[in-house]
């Protein structure tokens, strides 16, 4: 009997009143991603009066499993409603910051079974009206909550860690946080070992908007 098809079961019964402490997860043994981030390529920066996220993941599983779908950020346990977006073009850019190749972006993978000894490594982009708190400045860690649905619906939760950037998207930074912070150059983060493939390539001129 497929998983899904028991999960609808087991539901059912727990809606008579049996069962309410199952966890059909558990004990249905389905398969579990694990969501890990590398904090040091990973950043929360200011961009067109909101926050602007890049997250250098690593998805794995004990088993087959796929990604319906890439959930929202908690920040303080509050929504962030983020957009992943998607990209026509095959680069993915940040209005007056990085861009990145779609190689080694993840917002297009949707659909993608993750499987045991194949794990999934890439950038996660999006933006957010949600504006990084001011008790959080250049270079201290943001922690966030991140989700992944699976094709059954049941959500992938993982504690994240994102270094805050002054230095990106300085435009957009001072269009949300004023006069606190003073214009300086961009600096891209430096790829840490192994993670020469996946840095983002320099920053380059783009439209000026935030569409």
């Amino acid at each position: 009997m497929p998983n899904g098809k028991k999960i609808e079961i087991i539901r059912r019964i727990q809606d008579t009143g049996y069962l309410r402490e199952f966890d059909h997860s558990a004990h249905l043994n389905l398969p579990k991603l694990r969501i890990e981030n590398n904090p040091l390529q990973s950043f929360a920066f200011d961009f067109c009066g909101g926050m602007g996220v890049i997250l250098d993941l690593r998805i794995t599983s004990d088993g087959a499993v796929q990604i319906q779908d890439f959930g929202d950020l908690e920040l303080l346990e509050r929504p962030c409603n983020v957009d992943w977006w998607t990209s026509t073009s095959g680069i993915y850019k940040f209005y007056r910051g990085p861009d990145f190749p779609g190689n080694v972006v993840l917002n297009d993978r949707i659909g993608v079974e993750v499987k045991p000894g194949r794990p999934l490594d890439g950038f996660l982009l999006g933006r957010s009206a949600t504006r990084i708190p001011s008790m959080y400045s250049h270079g201290l860690r943001l922690p966030l909550k991140f989700s992944i649905l699976d094709g059954f619906d049941n959500p992938h939760t993982a504690q994240l860690l994102v270094q805050v950037d002054e230095h990106l998207c300085f435009k957009s930074r001072s269009q949300s946080r004023g006069s606190l912070y003073a214009p300086r150059p961009i600096i891209n983060p430096k790829p840490v070992d192994g993670m020469e493939n996946l840095a983002p390539n320099e920053a380059v001129h783009v439209p000026e908007d935030c569409n």
